[in-house]
């Protein structure tokens, strides 16, 4: 399998490791549920801490804005997916008698957590390129806004 392929050729990363959470990184404005997902997002984009609309994007082209919006939605269809599917396997093995301990338990739900808040960022980052990319008088507003303020 491909993806199996590509995971055996990165270093390991053990802040990834589902027996220890990984290390929180504040970045200001940020809540601690906030996941790296949206910590990266918050600190590309630049964003003022109490902007809720990606204004950091607002600069880009029609194109990159129409990509955006199209990956950002497909990611978060699979963080969807992916959640469903853990839950799918958690429902299995309970019906079967197999219960997990009570660690593999917490690992599974902080995993399916994480999932939902991340799909939940990704959706809202596809629905603020697609609002940006579909009102371009918008976005250079902000954009300008935004250039007057750094």
């Amino acid at each position: 399998m491909e993806v199996n392929n590509m995971r055996s050729q990165r270093p390991r990363n053990p802040s990834l490791s589902a027996q220890q959470p990984a290390p929180q990184i504040t970045v200001a404005g940020l809540s601690a549920e906030s996941t790296p997902l949206s910590r990266l997002i918050h600190l590309l984009s630049g964003d003022d801490p109490i902007s809720l609309a990606d204004t950091g994007i607002t600069p880009l082209c029609r194109d990159r804005l129409d990509a955006i919006a199209g990956n950002a939605s497909h990611e978060g269809d699979n963080c969807l997916a992916c959640a469903q599917l853990l839950l799918s396997l958690m429902e299995t093995t309970l019906e079967n008698d197999c219960p997990p301990d009570n660690h593999q338990l917490l690992s599974l739900a902080r995993h399916v957590l994480r999932l939902l808040r991340d799909q939940q960022r990704w959706h809202t980052l596809a629905d603020n390129a697609a609002y940006y990319r579909d009102h371009p008088q918008v976005a250079a507003r902000i954009a300008a806004a935004r250039a007057g303020n750094c």
